[in-house]
């Protein structure tokens, strides 16, 4: 079953960030709470985890993008 990874809220008054890092790739499985990417906005730096075990088989964002 394939699970789709939503971008959690951010926080009070952040609306986005930059991607500064995907530490995963197409093929690679992950534990539940590994880190997928890290995001820098203004106010923080954030490490978004994985909720599910798995194998990831698309990534729908690169370093340097903004994301919301």
């Amino acid at each position: 079953m394939i699970k789709e990874i939503v971008l959690p809220d951010l926080g009070e008054g952040i609306e986005g960030a930059e991607v500064s890092e995907v530490t995963v790739s197409v093929g690679q499985s992950v534990s539940k709470n590994d880190i997928l990417l890290v995001l820098e906005s203004d106010k923080s730096s954030m490490e978004i985890p994985s909720d599910h075990s798995g194998k990831v088989v698309e990534v729908f964002v690169n370093s340097g993008e903004e994301v919301s």
